[in-house]
Protein backbone atom coordinates (compact mmCIF):
# COMPACT_ATOMS: atom_id res chain seq x y z
CA UNK A 1 0.00 0.00 0.00
CA UNK A 2 1.06 3.61 -0.73
CA UNK A 3 0.30 6.32 1.32
CA UNK A 4 2.15 9.56 0.77
CA UNK A 5 2.16 11.54 4.12
CA UNK A 6 1.06 15.08 1.92
CA UNK A 7 -2.06 13.26 1.86
CA UNK A 8 -3.29 14.20 4.97
CA UNK A 9 -0.67 16.76 6.83
CA UNK A 10 1.16 19.72 5.94
CA UNK A 11 4.70 19.70 6.41
CA UNK A 12 5.66 21.36 10.09
CA UNK A 13 7.85 24.73 9.61
CA UNK A 14 10.46 25.25 11.62
CA UNK A 15 12.79 28.18 10.95
CA UNK A 16 16.34 26.60 12.78
CA UNK A 17 16.41 23.45 10.90
CA UNK A 18 14.50 24.08 7.72
CA UNK A 19 17.35 24.33 4.72
CA UNK A 20 17.74 27.18 2.70
CA UNK A 21 15.85 27.93 -0.52
CA UNK A 22 18.22 27.07 -2.71
CA UNK A 23 19.05 23.42 -1.08
CA UNK A 24 18.99 20.41 -3.30
CA UNK A 25 15.63 18.87 -3.17
CA UNK A 26 16.02 14.12 -3.32
CA UNK A 27 13.37 11.70 -3.38
CA UNK A 28 13.07 9.52 -0.34
CA UNK A 29 11.73 5.66 -0.13
CA UNK A 30 9.89 5.49 3.60
CA UNK A 31 8.85 2.57 5.11
CA UNK A 32 6.60 2.92 8.73
CA UNK A 33 4.32 1.89 10.62
CA UNK A 34 0.89 3.40 11.60
CA UNK A 35 -0.61 3.61 15.23
CA UNK A 36 -3.16 0.88 14.44
CA UNK A 37 -0.06 -1.17 13.89
CA UNK A 38 -0.36 -1.62 9.66
CA UNK A 39 2.71 -1.15 7.54
CA UNK A 40 2.76 1.53 5.49
CA UNK A 41 5.15 2.73 2.57
CA UNK A 42 5.84 5.60 0.56
CA UNK A 43 7.92 8.53 -1.25
CA UNK A 44 8.62 12.07 -0.52
CA UNK A 45 10.57 14.61 -1.95
CA UNK A 46 12.87 17.01 0.82
CA UNK A 47 15.92 18.07 1.50
CA UNK A 48 17.21 15.73 4.59
CA UNK A 49 16.36 12.81 6.03
CA UNK A 50 15.45 14.74 9.36
CA UNK A 51 12.56 16.94 7.34
CA UNK A 52 11.30 12.82 6.05
CA UNK A 53 11.52 12.03 9.95
CA UNK A 54 9.54 15.23 10.77
CA UNK A 55 6.89 14.66 8.37
CA UNK A 56 6.18 10.95 9.23
CA UNK A 57 6.66 11.70 12.96
CA UNK A 58 3.58 14.28 13.05
CA UNK A 59 1.27 12.02 11.06
CA UNK A 60 1.88 9.37 13.85
CA UNK A 61 4.14 7.27 11.68
CA UNK A 62 6.67 5.54 13.04
CA UNK A 63 10.16 5.25 10.93
CA UNK A 64 11.22 2.39 10.00
CA UNK A 65 13.28 3.08 7.16
CA UNK A 66 14.18 5.47 4.81
CA UNK A 67 16.45 5.35 1.29
CA UNK A 68 17.53 8.69 -0.15
CA UNK A 69 17.39 8.22 -4.11
CA UNK A 70 18.81 10.74 -6.78
CA UNK A 71 18.03 14.27 -6.87
CA UNK A 72 14.78 15.43 -7.75
CA UNK A 73 14.52 17.20 -11.42
CA UNK A 74 17.94 15.37 -11.94
CA UNK A 75 16.07 12.86 -13.77
CA UNK A 76 17.08 12.60 -17.62
CA UNK A 77 14.29 13.42 -19.97
CA UNK A 78 12.68 16.26 -21.64
CA UNK A 79 9.44 17.84 -20.52
CA UNK A 80 7.68 19.15 -23.43
CA UNK A 81 4.69 21.53 -23.62
CA UNK A 82 2.60 18.77 -24.25
CA UNK A 83 3.66 17.09 -20.79
CA UNK A 84 2.48 20.00 -19.33
CA UNK A 85 -0.43 20.36 -21.12
CA UNK A 86 -1.37 16.97 -20.00
CA UNK A 87 -0.45 17.69 -16.60
CA UNK A 88 -3.06 21.00 -16.43
CA UNK A 89 -5.99 18.59 -17.77
CA UNK A 90 -5.57 16.73 -15.11
CA UNK A 91 -5.08 18.57 -12.49
CA UNK A 92 -7.62 20.75 -13.09
CA UNK A 93 -10.18 17.83 -13.58
CA UNK A 94 -9.24 16.63 -10.11
CA UNK A 95 -9.79 20.01 -8.49
CA UNK A 96 -12.74 20.47 -9.61
CA UNK A 97 -14.28 17.63 -8.46
CA UNK A 98 -13.20 18.52 -5.20
CA UNK A 99 -10.32 16.79 -4.62
CA UNK A 100 -7.52 18.78 -1.86
CA UNK A 101 -4.47 20.29 -4.08
CA UNK A 102 -2.18 17.92 -2.28
CA UNK A 103 -3.73 15.03 -2.78
CA UNK A 104 -4.21 16.00 -6.41
CA UNK A 105 -0.75 16.41 -6.72
CA UNK A 106 -0.02 12.86 -5.19
CA UNK A 107 -2.73 11.67 -7.85
CA UNK A 108 -0.96 13.30 -10.54
CA UNK A 109 2.15 11.99 -9.81
CA UNK A 110 1.36 9.23 -9.49
CA UNK A 111 -0.82 8.27 -12.87
CA UNK A 112 2.99 10.33 -14.57
CA UNK A 113 5.12 7.58 -16.65
CA UNK A 114 7.89 10.13 -17.72
CA UNK A 115 10.14 10.67 -15.00
CA UNK A 116 11.50 13.85 -15.26
CA UNK A 117 7.59 15.34 -14.83
CA UNK A 118 6.93 12.97 -11.91
CA UNK A 119 10.08 14.38 -10.29
CA UNK A 120 8.77 18.14 -11.48
CA UNK A 121 5.05 17.22 -9.93
CA UNK A 122 6.77 16.10 -6.69
CA UNK A 123 8.76 19.07 -6.34
CA UNK A 124 5.75 21.36 -6.81
CA UNK A 125 3.80 19.32 -4.10
CA UNK A 126 6.80 19.51 -1.45
CA UNK A 127 6.80 23.13 -1.60
CA UNK A 128 3.11 23.42 -1.83
CA UNK A 129 3.09 21.19 0.95
CA UNK A 130 5.76 23.47 2.99
CA UNK A 131 3.71 26.52 2.38
CA UNK A 132 4.00 28.13 -0.73
CA UNK A 133 1.55 29.20 -3.09
CA UNK A 134 1.16 27.56 -6.30
CA UNK A 135 2.08 30.44 -8.19
CA UNK A 136 5.04 30.77 -6.27
CA UNK A 137 5.97 27.54 -6.89
CA UNK A 138 5.19 27.26 -10.26
CA UNK A 139 7.74 30.58 -11.20
CA UNK A 140 10.65 28.43 -9.60
CA UNK A 141 10.61 26.68 -12.75
CA UNK A 142 10.22 29.23 -15.64
CA UNK A 143 11.13 26.62 -18.79
CA UNK A 144 8.27 24.77 -17.94
CA UNK A 145 5.68 27.18 -16.90
CA UNK A 146 5.72 30.65 -19.15
CA UNK A 147 4.59 34.44 -17.57
CA UNK A 148 1.07 33.36 -18.97
CA UNK A 149 0.67 29.99 -16.86
CA UNK A 150 1.93 31.68 -13.59
CA UNK A 151 -0.09 34.89 -13.96
CA UNK A 152 -3.70 33.12 -14.74
CA UNK A 153 -3.00 30.59 -11.79
CA UNK A 154 -1.69 33.93 -9.63
CA UNK A 155 -5.61 35.53 -10.42
CA UNK A 156 -7.38 32.06 -9.74
CA UNK A 157 -5.39 32.35 -6.37
CA UNK A 158 -7.00 35.82 -6.05
CA UNK A 159 -10.07 35.01 -6.97
CA UNK A 160 -10.62 31.56 -5.49
CA UNK A 161 -11.32 30.30 -9.04
CA UNK A 162 -8.49 28.07 -9.15
CA UNK A 163 -10.15 24.91 -10.60
CA UNK A 164 -11.86 26.77 -13.20
CA UNK A 165 -9.10 28.99 -14.30
CA UNK A 166 -6.77 25.54 -14.85
CA UNK A 167 -9.63 24.48 -16.77
CA UNK A 168 -8.78 27.25 -19.14
CA UNK A 169 -5.21 27.12 -19.37
CA UNK A 170 -5.78 23.34 -20.25
CA UNK A 171 -7.92 24.42 -22.89
CA UNK A 172 -6.00 27.06 -23.76
CA UNK A 173 -2.57 24.82 -23.84
CA UNK A 174 -5.17 21.78 -25.89
CA UNK A 175 -6.00 24.56 -28.90
CA UNK A 176 -1.97 25.31 -28.63
CA UNK A 177 -1.28 22.13 -29.19
CA UNK A 178 -3.79 21.30 -32.20
CA UNK A 179 -2.34 24.49 -33.96
CA UNK A 180 1.20 23.41 -33.73
CA UNK A 181 -0.08 20.35 -34.91
CA UNK A 182 -2.02 21.66 -38.07
CA UNK A 183 1.24 23.83 -39.18
CA UNK A 184 3.57 20.59 -38.41
CA UNK A 185 0.89 18.42 -41.08
CA UNK A 186 1.60 21.44 -43.72
CA UNK A 187 5.25 22.13 -43.32
CA UNK A 188 5.37 17.91 -43.72
CA UNK A 189 4.97 17.85 -47.46
CA UNK A 190 6.69 20.20 -49.12
CA UNK A 191 9.93 19.06 -46.34
CA UNK A 192 9.18 15.02 -47.27
CA UNK A 193 9.42 16.39 -51.49
CA UNK A 194 12.53 18.27 -51.11
CA UNK A 195 13.54 15.43 -48.83
CA UNK A 196 13.41 12.87 -51.20
CA UNK A 197 14.29 15.10 -54.13
CA UNK A 198 17.68 15.60 -52.94
CA UNK A 199 17.79 11.61 -52.32
CA UNK A 200 16.85 10.62 -55.73
CA UNK A 201 19.61 13.35 -57.51
CA UNK A 202 21.83 11.80 -54.93
CA UNK A 203 21.04 8.50 -56.42
CA UNK A 204 21.07 9.33 -59.86
CA UNK A 205 24.76 10.76 -59.76
CA UNK A 206 26.33 8.28 -57.55
CA UNK A 207 24.95 4.72 -59.39
CA UNK A 208 22.89 5.64 -62.21
CA UNK A 209 25.24 8.41 -64.69
CA UNK A 210 28.60 6.24 -63.89
CA UNK A 211 26.56 3.87 -65.69
CA UNK A 212 26.61 5.98 -68.96
CA UNK A 213 29.97 7.36 -68.58
CA UNK A 214 31.72 4.66 -70.28
CA UNK A 215 28.59 4.39 -72.94
CA UNK A 216 29.46 8.18 -73.66
CA UNK A 217 33.31 7.41 -73.61
CA UNK A 218 32.81 4.48 -76.31
CA UNK A 219 30.98 7.33 -78.65
CA UNK A 220 34.97 9.35 -79.34
CA UNK A 221 32.21 11.80 -80.03
CA UNK A 222 32.30 15.52 -78.07
CA UNK A 223 29.63 15.34 -75.29
CA UNK A 224 27.09 18.30 -75.13
CA UNK A 225 27.81 20.63 -72.18
CA UNK A 226 25.04 19.83 -69.79
CA UNK A 227 26.05 16.13 -69.99
CA UNK A 228 29.78 17.50 -69.58
CA UNK A 229 28.81 19.00 -66.20
CA UNK A 230 26.18 16.30 -65.26
CA UNK A 231 29.60 13.76 -65.52
CA UNK A 232 31.41 15.95 -63.88
CA UNK A 233 29.21 16.70 -60.98
CA UNK A 234 28.98 12.73 -60.17
CA UNK A 235 32.33 12.44 -60.44
CA UNK A 236 32.67 14.76 -57.58
CA UNK A 237 29.41 13.63 -55.89
CA UNK A 238 31.15 10.26 -55.86
CA UNK A 239 34.67 11.37 -54.49
CA UNK A 240 33.48 13.65 -51.41
CA UNK A 241 29.56 11.94 -50.81
CA UNK A 242 31.19 11.41 -47.25
CA UNK A 243 33.12 14.16 -46.70
CA UNK A 244 29.44 16.50 -47.67
CA UNK A 245 27.64 14.13 -45.33
CA UNK A 246 29.98 14.94 -42.41
CA UNK A 247 29.81 18.58 -43.56
CA UNK A 248 26.06 18.49 -43.96
CA UNK A 249 26.29 16.68 -40.00
CA UNK A 250 28.61 19.55 -39.05
CA UNK A 251 26.99 22.71 -40.49
CA UNK A 252 23.54 21.51 -38.88
CA UNK A 253 24.87 21.13 -35.22
CA UNK A 254 26.39 24.35 -35.01
CA UNK A 255 23.94 25.93 -37.12
CA UNK A 256 21.48 24.94 -34.44
CA UNK A 257 23.85 25.82 -31.50
CA UNK A 258 24.48 29.52 -32.75
CA UNK A 259 21.08 29.75 -33.04
CA UNK A 260 20.03 28.67 -29.51
CA UNK A 261 22.73 31.17 -28.21
CA UNK A 262 22.93 34.26 -30.85
CA UNK A 263 19.40 36.31 -30.28
CA UNK A 264 20.12 38.35 -33.35
CA UNK A 265 20.72 34.89 -35.56
CA UNK A 266 17.23 33.73 -34.44
CA UNK A 267 15.86 37.00 -35.60
CA UNK A 268 17.44 36.36 -38.87
CA UNK A 269 16.36 32.90 -39.20
CA UNK A 270 12.59 33.84 -38.44
CA UNK A 271 12.45 36.20 -41.12
CA UNK A 272 13.95 34.04 -43.40
CA UNK A 273 11.47 31.61 -42.43
CA UNK A 274 8.61 34.63 -42.89
CA UNK A 275 9.89 35.04 -46.18
CA UNK A 276 9.48 31.36 -48.09
CA UNK A 277 7.06 30.96 -50.23
CA UNK A 278 3.88 28.89 -49.05
CA UNK A 279 5.65 27.91 -45.68
CA UNK A 280 6.31 31.69 -44.47
CA UNK A 281 2.26 32.30 -45.39
CA UNK A 282 1.44 29.30 -43.16
CA UNK A 283 4.28 30.69 -40.15
CA UNK A 284 3.14 33.84 -40.27
CA UNK A 285 -0.70 32.98 -39.90
CA UNK A 286 0.15 30.44 -36.70
CA UNK A 287 1.93 32.95 -35.36
CA UNK A 288 -1.02 35.82 -35.41
CA UNK A 289 -3.20 32.70 -34.10
CA UNK A 290 -1.23 32.38 -31.24
CA UNK A 291 -0.68 35.46 -30.19
CA UNK A 292 -4.55 36.62 -30.26
CA UNK A 293 -5.35 33.78 -28.50
CA UNK A 294 -2.50 33.99 -25.60
CA UNK A 295 -4.01 37.49 -25.12
CA UNK A 296 -7.58 36.65 -25.57
CA UNK A 297 -6.70 33.58 -22.93
CA UNK A 298 -4.93 36.52 -20.23
CA UNK A 299 -7.06 39.26 -21.13
CA UNK A 300 -9.93 37.19 -20.35
CA UNK A 301 -8.77 36.02 -16.88
CA UNK A 302 -8.24 39.11 -15.88
CA UNK A 303 -4.61 39.95 -16.44
CA UNK A 304 -4.27 43.91 -16.95
CA UNK A 305 -3.80 44.65 -20.74
CA UNK A 306 -0.57 46.27 -20.29
CA UNK A 307 0.74 42.71 -18.62
CA UNK A 308 -1.34 40.52 -20.98
CA UNK A 309 0.27 42.36 -24.17
CA UNK A 310 3.66 41.71 -22.35
CA UNK A 311 2.88 37.94 -21.85
CA UNK A 312 1.76 37.72 -25.36
CA UNK A 313 4.79 39.14 -26.84
CA UNK A 314 6.64 36.08 -25.82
Amino acid sequence: MTNSPFSSARRPRDSKRREPQGSRLYRWRWQGKAASGRRLRGRMVAATRADVEKVLLAQGIVVLRIHRGGRSGATKGRIRSRDVMLFSRQLATLLKAGIPIIQAFEVVAESLNKPAMRALVQDLMSEIASGANLSEALARYPRQFDSLYVSMIAAGEQSGALDAMLDRLALHQEKREALKSRVRKAMWYPASVLGVGFAVTAILLIKVVPQFEGLFAGFGAELPPLTQLTLSLSGIVQRYWLHALGGLAATTWLGRLWLRRSPHARRLAQRLALRLPILGKVLDQSAVARFTRTLATAFAAGVPMIEALDTAKG
